[in-house]
């Protein structure tokens, strides 16, 4: 394979993973710095696969790099983390070429290890400024996160290469259900690694934003847990008839709202803008509506345009609950709204093609559904459901 066949491959394999935009978020969260991405090591080359922050250091998806001239290097040699608080006071790395290539001060490099046990490469980041990390709680989390990735890449390759064998929708139908089933099941390992840094990072003496830091990731990890569960029911034929839903009675909702988008907010570039214009109660089951919510604005943080906002509102029409995200970019392709809320439609991007098959699953069990409009201005999904 050329290294431009070895570029391509990596790309593609990490652009079909939904959580990475979402992860290199949370990265730059925890740790204050500019720039994160996810980094490929093959054939001596440095590649960027997928980065956040990267603009205004000229760095690029697909750009490649010769690995000597960057610190990664060190990474791969020795399969452990490279942490640099302040590189001009660190004799390592104080005249590395990698700083010729971007000015930093403050750097970081998590092994990506694949479950064979291959060097598949790095989660990094780095900012101008000086950074206070090794030593700190900080680093845990990275690596937890630098666990996550290895395990979505892991599968993304899984399924990658089974895709390529089938021959007919039967073999697709019973490949779909496996893989949700292992994908489901290996992911329980890295969130419940989440889930207790979280833990472990809430009991310690941590400032204020530190703590909230904290308990949005634990709040998210245990809203991934909640995923993961739907994903294992799907794969084993438990959604054909419509999700379970407890809506018997009148209960909060503005709460679980104002959760979600917080969460959303904590790992995203995109400016969430939210407008609650209804009141408390509302007869539904509370988890799943932030469920529903949940998908409708990832799917408009993975698809819409950075430069503009995604706006969430909810109100009241008579006897009626309505909520829409919207979200600027391109419009939805027209040979793909047919099948948008289907199982398995991936024709609006990258990932599982469930979240909105889910969504309406969700709004149908309700007694509602969900519409949406889509044109180069704006697309909009908007739930309508008994209030």
């Amino acid at each position: 394979m050329t290294i431009d066949e070895t570029i391509q491959q990596a790309l593609e394999l990490v652009g079909r993973i939904d959580a990475v935009p979402k992860i290199l978020g949370a990265v730059r969260h925890v740790t204050g710095m500019e720039f994160a991405a996810i980094v490929h090591v093959a054939a001596g080359r440095w590649i960027v696969c997928e980065g956040l922050g990267g603009d205004e250091a000229g760095i690029r998806p697909g750009d490649s790099v010769e690995l000597d001239e960057m610190i990664c290097a060190d990474v791969g040699d020795t399969r452990r983390p490279v942490v640099i608080d302040c590189a001009d006071s660190d004799p390592r790395y104080a005249d590395h070429p990698a700083r010729e290539r971007a000015e930093f001060r403050s750097f970081l490099s998590f092994p990506i290890i694949l479950a064979d046990g291959s060097f598949f490469g790095t989660l990094c980041a780095f900012d101008a400024q000086s950074r206070v990390l090794a030593g700190t709680p900080v680093i845990e989390t990275i690596g937890f996160f630098a666990d996550l990735v290895s395990a979505q890449i892991d599968e993304a390759m899984r399924f990658s290469d089974t895709r390529r064998s089938l021959r007919d929708e039967k073999a697709s139908a019973v490949l779909r259900e496996q893989f949700i089933a292992v994908l489901g099941h290996d992911l329980r390992n890295p969130v419940a690694a989440v889930t207790s840094g979280a833990r472990m990072l809430l009991r310690m003496p941590l400032n204020e934003q530190a703590q909230t830091i904290a308990r949005l990731m634990q709040g998210s990890a245990l809203r991934m847990n909640g995923l993961i569960d739907n994903l294992m029911d799907f794969a084993h034929g438990r959604l054909g008839d419509g999700i379970e839903m407890s809506r018997g009675r009148a209960v909060p909702l503005r709460p679980v709202l104002e959760q979600v988008i917080g969460e959303v907010r904590s790992i995203s570039r995109h400016r969430i803008e939210m407008m609650l214009d209804f009141e408390d109660p509302v007869r539904c089951d509370p988890e799943r509506i932030g469920q529903l919510v949940s998908n409708l604005v990832g799917n408009a943080v993975q698809h819409g345009a950075v430069e503009h906002p995604v706006t969430v509102r909810a109100w009241r029409e008579d006897d009626r609950f309505l909520l829409s995200v919207a979200n600027g970019g391109k419009p939805i392709p027209d040979e793909t709204r047919p099948v948008l809320f289907t199982p398995f439609a991936r024709g609006h991007g990258a990932g599982l093609g469930l979240g909105l098959y889910i969504a309406s699953e969700i709004a149908r069990g309700h007694g509602g559904g969900i519409d949406f409009v889509s044109t180069p201005e704006e697309t909009r999904f908007t739930l309508d459901m008994p209030a």
